[in-house]
């Protein structure tokens, strides 16, 4: 048997692997969830309501629920007791007294990697799957054993993976040793691009009507009568007294008007893409650790204050030799910059001494720059 553990960002996340993992025909009796108190979640999933003294108030369910029921070592020393490391176990409870939801289950080797891809599918912070590990036996019985196979992860969030390498290469602490940790942290800069909206041309296209006026000339014909008086003989061609009829038709021009439409202009709308290189500047952090041989410092502290011939002790010196030796830290590379800080942190706790003690705290504080 084997077992997967998954941390979750939020109790939903279990809920669809929970339902996912039961349709898939996995026991529920096999499936072990930890989470703070949600009565939607508690409903669904049938959670039970247990006070931890590590994690506080919290619903669970499954194997690791039994355990924390049968024991008051809260969550973390469930897990302990079941064979996990401390700094995973502490990590573990940490993580579950902070919202996140702790889900694991119990399977057949075969199966494993079906779990992972379904935790993998709905874990919002799930880490790098470290190789799953068999469950190992307790010594309390069913349960007991249950509960040691459901702490044993074979997904692990990133950061309990390191401290339980970093915990196990250590080895365990020698009675009267201490030990001190310094982070050194360095800030790196990632460059990227997005298309961002610069402008551009909005065209309205419209129809509309302007008045115009044409000059034409139009022809019209009248008929005129006119009677004139004569006084002659007919003409061989006139017929004499013979009847008949005569048509003069009048003829008349009117205007005609026709469109046509002509393409007069052309509005071409197109887009040029150019590009150009953009110097990107920013400040980057780093932790810059400065490491001092406080025996080799005093040595040479002593060294300028016997110099310096003056009377007292070199002890009643010190505190000035490490004023200075602290000031390497503030911002400011000169002298004449760091004094009136200086000079203000001094005369707090020892006023009037300043013009005294200014020398050897002025030392302490260059010979830390001009290494």
């Amino acid at each position: 048997m084997k077992t997967v553990v998954g941390m979750f960002s939020n109790v939903g996340e279990a809920q669809r692997t929970f339902e996912d993992l039961t349709r898939m025909g996995f026991s529920a009796n096999d499936i072990s969830v930890v989470t703070r108190s949600d009565r939607g979640a508690t409903e669904r999933m049938r959670l039970s309501t247990i006070d931890a003294p590590d994690a506080g108030r919290i619903c669970a369910r499954g194997p690791i629920a039994d355990a924390l029921s049968q024991r008051n070592a809260g969550l973390a020393g469930t897990l302990k007791n079941a064979g996990v490391s401390s700094a995973l176990a502490e990590h573990y409870a940490t993580a579950v007294r902070q919202g996140e939801t702790l889900e694991s289950v119990v399977v057949e080797d075969r199966d494993a990697d079906k779990v992972v891809d379904v935790m993998r599918r709905h874990a919002a912070r799930y880490g790098t799957a470290d190789p799953i590990h068999e469950a190992k036996a307790g010594n309390g019985g069913a349960a007991a054993a249950t509960a040691a196979a459901a702490a044993t992860t074979g997904a692990l969030p990133r950061e309990a993976r390191r401290e339980e390498r970093e915990e196990r290469e250590r080895g365990p602490k020698r009675d009267g040793e201490e030990e001190a940790y310094i982070p050194v942290m360095r800030e790196e800069i990632h460059v990227g691009k997005r298309e961002v909206e610069r402008g551009g041309v909005h065209v309205d296209v419209r129809v509309v009507e302007k008045p115009v006026s044409e000059h034409v000339t139009l022809r019209e014909e009248h008929v005129n009568i006119e009677r004139r008086p004569a006084d002659r003989a007919p003409r061989p061609d006139e017929a004499l007294f013979r009847g008949g009829q005569l048509d003069m038709t009048e003829h008349g021009e009117e205007p005609v008007v026709s469109k046509e439409v002509r393409v007069v202009e052309e509005i071409r709308l197109h887009k040029s893409v150019t590009e150009r290189d953009e110097l990107i500047e920013d400040k980057l952090r780093t932790t810059d650790v400065a490491i001092d041989e406080l025996a080799g410092e005093r040595k040479a502290y002593r060294a300028h204050f016997e110099s310096l011939g003056r009377k007292g002790s070199f002890e009643e010196e010190l505190p000035a030799y490490e004023l200075g030796r602290n000031l390497r830290g503030e911002r400011g590379d000169r002298w004449e910059e760091i004094e009136p800080s200086a000079r203000e942190r001094w005369e707090k706790t020892r006023p009037g001494t300043w013009e005294r003690y200014k020398d050897a705290i002025r030392h302490a504080f260059s010979r830390g720059r001009n290494k």
